[in-house]
């Protein structure tokens, strides 16, 4: 594993694993690294109180770095003080991964999606057509829409989703999970849930911001 690329003092968010709560509200600061896998950070204070360290529970630690979050997921070895301060000693269990807080979370939001349907032509050509629809709710790992061209189960489509905010329209790949005529009078014929497909963890990365930015715009935090 690589060290923590954090300069001392650097502010980090805990949450303890298991508790329900899990908005990093204990805070700490970075001290220094040890060696790969250990490092040192302050004692988090609750109540006025240092908390006390519990060995059998894991610590997620979130910072910030170069605009983006981070999570690193670890355990107190042990608690050492040097002159005043008192350190958690802490032991990695995973390398450093991108924090994205709305991972599952399906965001209500009608936005202008457009995306290339695939028609097989009976001499065994087929032919693409550029299709709109309108998203019911979004998330980072898929999105439900409206639409009027009947998608078949396991289908792959390229979508692209609008700016949102200061966010450029995005370009991703959907599998179609589930498909359903809707009732009549809607002005859409069709439901459809896909599941966003990634080829380059690039793409992923940009797909979550752009997820956090419509729920920054929808006001769902």
């Amino acid at each position: 594993m690589e060290k923590l690329k954090l300069k001392s003092g650097s502010r980090v968010g805990l949450v303890i694993n298991g508790e329900k709560n899990k908005d990093f509200s204990l805070t700490s600061t970075f001290e220094r690294n040890i060696n790969s896998v250990s490092f040192l950070i302050s004692v988090p204070m609750a109540g006025g109180k240092r908390v006390e360290a519990d060995p059998q529970k894991k610590l997620l630690m979130k910072y910030e770095m170069g605009g983006s979050s981070y999570v690193v997921e670890g355990y107190v070895d042990e608690e050492l003080q040097e002159g005043r301060r008192h350190y958690w000693k802490i032991r990695k269990v995973n390398e450093n991964r991108a924090y994205f807080q709305r991972t599952d979370e399906r965001i209500k939001a009608e936005l202008d999606v457009t995306f290339t349907k695939r028609w097989w032509n009976p001499d065994g050509t087929d032919s693409a057509e550029e299709v709109k629809g309108l998203t019911m709710d979004v998330s980072a790992g898929g999105l439900a829409m409206f639409t009027n061209v009947p998608l078949n189960v396991g289908e792959m489509v390229d979508m692209t989703l609008p700016p949102v905010g200061k966010k450029r329209k995005v370009s991703v790949s959907g599998e179609t999970c589930w498909f359903r005529e809707t009732e009549k009078g809607n002005a859409f014929r069709y439901t459809a849930g896909l599941k966003f497909v990634f080829i380059n963890p690039k793409d992923k990365d940009k797909l979550y911001k752009y997820v956090d930015a419509v729920g920054e715009l929808s006001g769902d935090s």
